[in-house]
């Protein structure tokens, strides 16, 4: 097995994936200087300052509504909470939304495996319960972003 390890701040590491695509499959990054990287179940996508700032302005309609209902409730939400604050009925509705979402964040970050919003599980009283988490990093950036644009 061959490996290669890249060492920079996240933007930097970012910017190398963007010029070099056939990366992304395997990209396995480090950063020693403090890292802004969101590690996903289905992979790592890196997330600058700027990268969230274009998918931000990027997002309209219930993907923003959706985004900002998140953020609002401290980076977590169960499926029931978003589909009542988006006013939607119980079932498929709100895929179409997470769809494009996850589409915007690959789309921004050039990464095939990007995701923004991720799925969680986890068990209330003998319950599964299923919702959407920012990760903690996009987290700290989003909110940086939208209250930039409210200043």
């Amino acid at each position: 097995m061959k490996a290669l390890l890249f060492d920079g701040t996240p933007g930097e590491i970012a910017e190398l994936l963007e010029r070099m695509p056939q990366l992304n499959s395997v990209a396995q990054a480090s950063s020693v200087r403090g890292s802004i990287s969101s590690s996903t179940s289905s992979g790592l996508s890196l997330w600058t300052p700027e990268k969230v700032s274009r998918m931000w302005s990027g997002l309209y309609g219930d993907q923003k509504k959706l985004v900002q209902f998140i953020v609002s409730k401290g980076g977590k939400v169960t499926v029931t909470e978003a589909q009542k604050h988006l006013g939607f009925a119980r079932g498929p509705a709100i895929a179409g939304v997470l769809s494009s979402i996850t589409r915007n964040a690959r789309r921004v970050t050039k990464y095939k495996e990007a995701r923004l919003v991720e799925d969680w599980t986890e068990d209330r009283n003998g319950t599964t319960v299923w919702g959407y988490r920012l990760p903690d990093p996009v987290l700290t950036l989003l909110k940086q972003t939208i209250q930039g644009t409210t200043a």
